[in-house]
Parts: C-alpha cells; sequence; structure tokens
C-alpha cells in the first residue's frame, strides 16, 4: 500500500464533524419542518414537505423533501465509492464499508466533514452544501513529507442522516522527502462516496476519534 494512500486513509476516518442548522425544534415538537430535533436521537428527525429551515438547514429538494443529520457525533458507513478520475492514486473503491464520524453542531449549522476538515467545511440549504478544505498536511509516518492539498465537496442530502459527497481533490509540492513520489505533481482525483449513519448508533472512540 502506498504511503500517501496510507495517510489519506488515517485522515479521513480519524475525527470528523458535520452540522447543519434548522429551526423549529425542541423536546415539543415532531420536526415536521425537516430541522433537527436536539433530543432526536440516533435515528434523526422527521421529514417534511412544507417549512423553511434556518440558515445552513437542510430544506427543500425536487420534491419538497426535507433531511437532516442527527445532532451529536455518530460514525457514518461509506456504503458506496467510485472515481471519475484518480490521478493522486486513492484507491476510491477500497474506502467502501470504512466508517468516519459525522458531528452535527447546531449552533453554526456548519458542515466538517474528516480529520481537521480533510473534506471540507461549509453550510447546507435546499439539502446541499459545498464544502472547501485547503492546508498543508504531512504524512504522520514520514513527518517531513508534507504537501499542499484543496478539496472541494458537494454535499447532498438524499435521505435522513444519508448523504452524497462528491469531491475534488488536488495534491501538489509534495516535499522530496515522500517516498514512494505521487504519481504526478499536481495530481487530482475526482470521487464520490455515499455516507449513512451506521445501525446500530456508534460513536467515535473517546481517546482516538476513530470509529469502530
Amino acid at each position: 500500500m502506498r504511503t500517501m494512500k496510507t495517510t489519506k486513509i488515517l485522515m479521513m476516518f480519524s475525527v470528523a464533524a458535520i452540522g447543519l442548522a434548522a429551526v423549529g425544534c425542541d423536546s415539543t415538537t415532531t420536526c415536521a419542518d425537516g430541522g433537527v430535533c436536539p433530543d432526536a436521537g440516533a435515528g434523526g428527525s422527521k421529514g417534511g414537505s412544507t417549512g423553511a429551515a434556518g440558515a445552513g438547514g437542510a430544506a427543500g429538494g425536487a420534491s419538497g423533501t426535507l433531511y437532516a443529520v442527527t445532532p451529536g457525533t455518530y460514525c457514518f458507513d461509506i456504503t458506496a465509492g467510485a472515481a471519475t478520475a484518480d490521478g493522486c492514486g486513492l484507491d476510491i473503491p477500497s474506502y467502501v464499508g470504512m466508517r468516519v464520524p459525522v458531528t452535527y453542531v447546531a449552533a453554526t449549522g456548519q458542515i466538517t466533514v474528516g480529520t481537521m476538515g480533510s473534506l471540507g467545511t461549509g453550510l447546507v440549504s435546499q439539502n446541499k452544501g459545498t464544502l472547501m478544505r485547503a492546508n498543508s498536511p504531512f504524512d504522520p509516518m514520514m513527518p517531513t513529507c508534507t504537501w499542499t492539498q484543496t478539496d472541494t465537496t458537494m454535499l447532498e442530502l438524499i435521505a435522513q442522516n444519508t448523504f452524497t459527497a462528491s469531491v475534488t481533490e488536488t495534491q501538489s509540492t509534495f516535499a522530496a522527502a515522500c517516498n514512494p513520489p505521487p504519481p504526478s505533481d499536481p495530481c487530482t482525483s475526482t470521487f464520490t462516496f455515499t455516507m449513512a449513519i451506521h445501525a446500530p448508533a456508534l460513536m467515535p472512540d473517546a481517546a482516538t476519534g476513530l470509529c469502530p
């Protein structure tokens, strides 16, 4: 297994956060507006055909159906994954069956997916959102191997606690210490994951942030 691919797995499937802001939800409501109730539990909130979500909320859709994500931090299964181009050699199908932590932060309505936002951060409305990430990670097994990485992720809720993430990732300016070197510098991979909350509900390990 290539060192860079191992690093990507470690970064993507460690601590992650995902958030949707919504309105009209408390312990006395049924969330018929499609928002996420703080007391909804791992099953998420109920969808509805009417009503509006607040800034960053999940609302609308072609049929007017509202979808949401359960508040808190839970493990989501990658149920499908395919690449349209894989210039960075990520071997996207090999991720299917893995789990990624996902956290809902109602106060901000912000979505962050992956370790320190490895797949980006942004807001969602009308069941859709654009997440962005740009930083300079390093290989934890080879700290002198660094590079610049940008990710743009188009997230779409397709059911309660279920979404697709269509990602364009570019890696560049690899340090000479990276061994083996990347397929090219820069390299770009475009791929799509489908993620759904694991049943029964699982939370990441408190010490490592990893999903069991």
